[in-house]
């Protein structure tokens, strides 16, 4: 975590300083969870401005306050253009006093998951700096190169975005030795406004690499040849079910319910994973894991003993079960077009009665209906035998659906149309955007 006189950040920054010099620890930009002798920078956002909660954080244990124009407040302050970009800008310098190795990664789906797993991976050999939660905008990275551990052995970086020049922004002041994309689907559509513009800002990633980074690229999805080609002159290495890729995955056999075993191809040779994380876009995320272990030179052995040693991340693909023995497939955290498919494929190969829950997928912009639509026709090619839904949108998709389709004003409205629905012989798959709040579904089915 950063510590630091304050004059050293003014040079950083370039910032009118007022005040005396004093040493502070650590950066915060909520006056809420600011911490004892923090730099408080009081970021004018959307919706607030930091500027208004100044005597909060200083009551809250504030050392000093960035700000972009002088307060009368009893404690230092630095005044800057933009507090938004001095953060960044002191992020980046921060960053660079960091000599170990740094993964940065971005894309549409499987982010927070594929970071669990490069981190359990990296873990084996020593202590990892990583993305805490969805710190992962222009706020949230910014965080946490400022809370690293100059003493550890790596860091893992989870960046996201929803318009252009985003992640080109975070990834010039994270300067990644490793930049990986997970993949590009339809997400934040309103932002990226089509699938082409999503593969586009995603590949921003690749230019903050270092002179000797190394380019991942998921040669199974269908932008792989752009980000090839958008990294002339730089070493990248391949990741895929494809066996043309350097490498990849064969031999996926089911061992339980709860656990599969493939088997894995390398640079470096091949071994079998036995791995505890439930579906194929699971197993999508621990090859790409291992490709940045592969890039990184972890031996073998230690990529095989973090992936195997790997649980799911909460509300991401968890099973749960009810207290009528019915499984519940709690996949809340967040919902769009290409991870409702991979949910869908999973669930289609569960026995007995399969149950589909879902919420509004949210930032599609004018493709909203059409996606909504295909989810309906989807979960029926798929052979879902009852969709409840939730929101706006999704009336469109349970039309699409048809006969055994059911909408919903509210959640206790649900609830109540689901007593009785689900026990020993029935999977449930519970998913959409944040904005719809499912996980109140879950909660409610496990009570």
């Amino acid at each position: 975590m950063i510590t630091s006189k304050l004059s050293m950040v003014c040079k950083t920054l370039n910032a009118e300083f007022f005040g005396k010099d004093v040493q502070f620890t650590g950066v915060s930009i909520d006056s809420r969870t600011i911490n004892n002798n923090n730099l408080f920078f009081a970021i004018v956002g959307e919706n607030n401005d930091g500027h208004i909660f100044v005597e909060d954080a200083i009551k809250n244990g504030a050392a000093a306050i960035i700000v972009n124009r002088r307060l009368d407040i009893k404690i230092p302050q630095l005044i800057v253009k933009d507090t938004r970009i001095a953060l960044g800008e002191l992020a980046r310098d921060y960053r660079a006093q960091f000599k170990q190795p740094i993964i940065a990664l971005t894309g549409s789906c499987g982010k927070t998951t594929t970071k669990m797993l490069i981190t359990q991976i990296l873990k084996t050999l020593g202590s990892v700096n990583t993305t805490v939660g969805n710190l992962n905008n222009d706020y949230g990275v910014p965080l946490t190169l400022l809370s690293m551990d100059l003493q550890a052995k790596f860091a893992v970086i989870e960046m996201g975005a929803n318009h252009p020049k985003e992640i080109a922004y975070l990834t010039h002041i994270v300067q990644p030795d490793v930049a990986m994309i997970t993949n590009a689907g339809p997400v934040h559509l309103e932002g990226f406004k089509s699938i082409q513009g999503v593969a586009e800002s995603k590949g921003e990633i690749y230019q903050g690499l270092n002179a000797n980074g190394i380019a991942l690229i998921n040669l199974d999805d269908k932008f792989s040849d752009y980000w090839i080609s958008i990294n002339v002159g730089t070493r990248y290495l391949t990741f895929g079910f494809n066996p043309s890729a350097d490498i990849y995955i064969s031999n996926i056999q089911t061992l339980t319910e709860n656990q599969s075993q493939f088997k894995l191809h390398t640079l470096q040779g091949e071994c079998e994973i036995q791995f505890n994380l439930l579906g194929e876009h699971n197993i999508r995320n621990a090859l790409a894991a291992a490709c940045a272990g592969i890039a990184l030179n972890i031996p073998l052995e230690k990529i095989k003993r973090g992936l195997e040693s790997a649980v799911a991340v909460d509300k991401r693909f968890v099973e749960k079960i009810t207290k009528d023995g019915g499984k519940i497939i709690d996949d809340t955290y967040n919902a769009n077009p290409l991870a409702m498919e991979m949910a869908l494929k999973f669930l289609s190969q569960k026995s007995g009665e399969r149950l589909l829950i879902v919420g509004d997928m949210g930032e599609l912009g004018d493709e909203s209906i059409y996606y909504h639509q295909e989810l309906g026709r989807q979960a029926k090619e798929y052979g879902i035998n009852k969709l409840y839904a939730i929101g706006e949108f999704t009336q469109h998709t349970v039309k699409s659906f048809g006969e055994q389709g059911f909408h919903f004003i509210d959640h206790n409205a649900m609830l109540k149309a689901l007593e009785q629905q689900v026990n020993k012989n029935t999977t449930v798959l519970v998913k959409g955007s944040r904005s719809a709040r499912m996980e109140r579904i879950v909660d409610a089915l496990l009570a």
